[in-house]
């Protein structure tokens, strides 16, 4: 749209989605060669299951830019055709090229990922999403800020694994 042509920097573009936009942004990343788009500098995932049920390995292989996959401690032993959401996983993130990094999210479910997914009607509960969704914006901001901004000031939070993580894999190059 011309109207945000003047606001848009062509050379650092990220793409992120949840569940099936996983799936499509893995496309747009070289999964689909007709759907690449060589403006993607980076790609963040949240609960993309789909990625490892219909992409194959050359596919998820030609992934072409730095990611980032998380999925949710509450939803690894949940079922997607006949393998689970870990199991996905176990087979997707290692197709990825380098820089990669995987999040397990201790206590969030499939839909923490969204504004909506979370039960919040006690005080306890709403604090606990808050501070998820804290914990997924701290990581989801050091990986673009390295990765399309080209900016190290928070390369220390790509290397830790946080409370509130149950696993934290990165590999950065």
């Amino acid at each position: 749209m011309p109207r945000f042509a003047g606001h848009i920097a062509a050379d650092k573009i990220a793409v992120g989605g949840h569940s099936f936009g996983g799936y499509s942004v893995f496309g747009f990343c070289g999964a689909i060669p007709e759907r690449y788009d060589a403006r993607i500098k980076a790609a963040v995932l949240y609960s993309p299951s789909s990625v490892g049920l219909l992409y194959d390995s050359s596919e998820r292989r030609a992934h072409r830019v730095p990611t980032m996959y998380f999925i949710g401690g509450d939803e690894r032993d949940n079922f997607l055709g006949a393998h689970t959401v870990g199991e996905w996983a176990a087979v997707s993130y290692p197709d990825l090229p380098r820089p990669k990094y995987f999040l397990e999210v201790e206590g969030a479910g499939h839909g923490s990922f969204t504004s909506d997914g979370d039960d919040v009607r006690t005080p306890d509960r709403a604090r606990a999403v808050a501070d998820r969704h804290d914990l997924i914006a701290r990581y989801t901001a050091a990986f673009l800020e390295r990765h399309v901004l080209g900016r190290s000031t928070d390369d220390a939070i790509l290397a830790t694994t946080s409370p509130g993580l149950v696993q934290c894999r990165c590999e950065p190059f």
